[in-house]
């Protein structure tokens, strides 16, 4: 018998939750911490002295394309005229496990390739870094890293002092126009 709703949001919160913890063990072996950050839901924070131009973490996530990004987010659901079964197979699972798809997470890296940590079980800590207009952290990206895949990072612009929650500039292209306060 398939699963009751009740059931498939209890696992669903049950496997977010461990993906979270497993996203905290992580980031305290990186001396970070993953906590409430205020008016932002949660953010990464300083647990140790992090020096200027230390590289504190890469992001992590699942590749995407162009097609990808475009059929899955920029479209409703089902709508786009290239939505094919992966893409069905990738919202039905989603939707299994409790995950939006509210594009939110996704990093360009090229012209036709993204990381999106949305997704709990692909992505690590740095998807709770939050943005920050006095940022305290650049990002930077390779379309090939060492073993062949796009890699996406972190450095610290400055000294960081424990406690200190780390920021980067999210930059305009972030930004959706229901975003701006007029």
């Amino acid at each position: 018998a398939a699963p009751s709703a009740s059931d498939a949001a209890l696992l669903a919160d049950s496997s977010r939750s461990l993906a979270i913890a497993r996203m905290r063990i992580f980031a305290e072996r990186d001396g970070v911490s993953i906590a409430p950050s205020p008016g932002k839901g949660h953010g990464v924070f300083a647990a140790r002295h992090i020096p200027a131009e230390v590289s504190v973490g890469d992001y992590a996530g699942d590749i995407l394309s162009q097609r990808d990004v475009e059929v899955r987010y920029e479209a409703a659901p089902r709508a786009h005229a290239l939505w094919c079964e992966a893409d069905e197979a990738w919202l039905r699972r989603r939707g299994a496990l409790g995950i939006g798809c509210s594009g939110d997470y996704i990093f360009r890296v090229g012209d036709d390739t993204f990381v999106d940590s949305e997704e709990y079980a692909t992505a690590n800590w740095t998807r709770f870094l939050n943005h920050g207009a006095d940022a305290n952290l650049r990002v930077k990206s390779l379309l090939k890293g060492m073993d062949g895949r796009p890699r996406v990072w972190f450095q610290a612009l400055r000294d960081i002092e424990p406690g200190e929650e780390l920021l980067w500039d999210y930059g305009e292209s972030y930004w959706r126009a229901s975003d701006v306060v007029l």
